[in-house]
């Protein structure tokens, strides 16, 4: 188990041993490249070449450039909550602005230091009059311990199939030698995501409008980099208002 943990540390898919506490007046872009340099520090070289080049043939495929951007119409789709309940955001949305941040999974460091912002941040969004949701394409057991664990107060959708990350155009499959990878420190996508696919969502964060369509969007095939909340919450009364 230690050298699993290892492993993962230095590849930057768990989070290290040296926390960095979260302030005020600090970033989560500064908190990520911190993460970011970590890890490249801890990662042996070939293991390193792997997700490099992983990550520029993602870039190669143009992915972000042919997702859905903001002016489109956010999809309708019903996913499940963590109580089993069905949620379509394209119906939340028309109620009042939602957030929507897609994460990996809970053995994603980058994902979790974006959502303990955000977890940080939900009093704000509900003063502005906007509800946050997480979405993952993991299991509902999985999706189900990440959240208690790390106590947010949001809700988390599973995105069965990465059907709603699909029609967004934001899904990408893992090369085999990534595989080769995440398997070799325990991360096991066909048993812990709700498709035998070994797929995944790039970093995307959307703000929907109460017209139903996006209002902001930040997509990124790099993993290491997300959206700053403060940013994002700008976006919001714009999406109120229908006016974006």
């Amino acid at each position: 188990m230690q050298k699993i943990l290892s492993g993962l540390v230095a590849i930057g898919l768990v989070s290290f041993s040296v926390v960095i506490p979260a302030r005020a007046e600090e970033s989560l872009k500064s908190e990520l490249d911190a993460k970011a340099k970590a890890a490249r520090e801890k990662t042996p070289a070939e293991i390193r070449r792997i997700m490099e080049k992983a990550l520029e043939d993602v870039r190669k495929t143009k992915i972000a450039e042919k997702a859905k951007k903001k002016g489109a119409a956010f999809p309708s789709r019903a996913l499940k909550n963590l109580t089993g309940d069905s949620v379509d955001l394209s119906k939340q949305a028309a109620i009042k602005p939602v957030i929507v941040v897609f994460y990996r999974g809970g053995w994603c460091p980058y994902c979790m230091a974006q959502l303990k912002y955000w977890n940080g941040k939900i009093d704000e969004v509900k003063a502005k009059g906007a509800e946050f949701y997480a979405v993952t394409p993991e299991k509902t057991d999985e999706a189900k311990k990440t959240s208690e664990k790390n106590e947010w107060k949001f809700p988390v959708l599973v995105d069965e199939g990465s059907n709603l990350a699909r029609d967004l155009g934001i899904v990408y499959p893992l090369p085999q030698d990534l595989i080769g990878v995440y398997r070799k420190f325990g991360i096991d996508l066909e048993k812990t995501n709700t498709s035998e696919q070994w797929e995944l969502p790039i970093s995307a964060t959307y703000v929907v409008g109460t017209d139903g369509k996006i209002a902001y969007a930040h997509i990124d095939p790099d993993y290491k980099k997300r959206a700053e909340p403060s940013e994002v919450l700008k976006k919001v009364p714009a999406a109120a208002s229908g006016k974006h």
